[in-house]
């Protein structure tokens, strides 16, 4: 049996999912609790996964995004592909974590400056704008 460790997570991934024999990432829940386990990587594996939230107390999702995962073995890309958007880092969770931040940083910083994007940045903007909302507390 592959010794692997775990940490759970408060917020909710799906679909859950497995990578299989030799992957880098495993997720899964007992209904309350959404764990990630990691495990020995194999280089050149790729997955999906779907965030529902992104950690930020300014920005909420409207509808979850669809995030790929792919483990080159010294790194970690985590891409929301659809908006252009994607980072690498040592670990799938850091990678993620990344991600997410740099998803509600770009809305934020494109929000503010939309009188002068040019065309790639509109159009992320435009992506970004059928996913998230400004929290409107405070």
């Amino acid at each position: 049996m592959n010794e692997f460790s775990c940490t759970a997570f408060t917020t909710a991934w799906y679909p859950l999912w497995s990578g299989g024999e030799g992957s880098s990432v495993w997720l899964f829940s007992n209904n309350q609790m959404v764990y990630y386990c990691s495990i020995p990587v194999a280089s050149g594996m790729q997955y999906e996964l779907v965030i529902e939230d992104l950690g930020s107390s300014e920005i909420n999702l409207k509808t979850p995004i669809t995030v790929t995962l792919i483990d080159l073995g010294a790194e970690v890309i985590a891409e929301f592909r659809e908006a252009e958007i994607s980072v690498s880092e040592d670990t799938a969770s850091d990678a993620l974590q990344w991600l997410k931040e740099s998803i509600a940083d770009t809305y934020i910083t494109f929000k503010k400056q939309r009188h002068r994007l040019g065309p790639l940045p509109m159009r992320q903007l435009r992506v970004l704008e059928e996913y998230l909302v400004e929290d409107q507390k405070g």
